[in-house]
C-alpha cells in the first residue's frame, strides 16, 4: 500500500513539473510573439509616416514638374535652339511573328 502511494506521488510530482514546464513555455511564446506584434506596429507606424512624407514630396516635384512643362512654348522651343522636322522617317521591319519562330531552322 505504501509503495503504491509513494508511485503515485511520484507520478503526481512528475505530472505537476511537465504541466509547468509546458505553462512557462506557453507564457514565454505568448509574450515572444506580443513583443514582436508591437514591433511590428511601431514599424509600420513608422513606415507610414516616411510613405507619408514621400507621397507629399512626390506631390510637390509633380507640380513643379507641371510648372515647368506649362512653360514650355513653340517659341520658347526655338529660342532653346529646337528646331522643327523637315522630313519624318519611319523605320518598316518584317512582321514579329517571323522574327519569332519556333522552328530551329532559322532562314532570314
Amino acid at each position: 500500500m505504501t509503495i503504491k502511494v509513494k508511485n503515485f506521488l511520484e507520478e503526481t510530482n512528475r505530472f505537476f513539473w511537465i504541466l509547468g514546464g509546458l505553462f512557462a513555455l506557453l507564457i514565454g511564446s505568448y509574450l515572444l510573439l506580443l513583443m514582436m506584434t508591437v514591433g511590428n506596429v511601431v514599424a509600420m507606424e513608422r513606415y507610414e509616416t516616411i510613405l507619408s512624407e514621400k507621397s507629399s514630396r512626390i506631390g510637390e516635384l509633380e507640380s513643379a514638374y507641371l510648372t515647368k512643362k506649362n512653360t514650355v512654348t513653340l517659341s520658347r522651343a526655338h529660342e532653346l535652339g529646337y528646331t522643327e522636322t523637315v522630313k519624318v522617317d519611319f523605320i518598316s521591319s518584317k512582321p514579329l511573328s517571323s522574327l519569332l519562330s519556333l522552328s530551329e531552322n532559322k532562314s532570314r
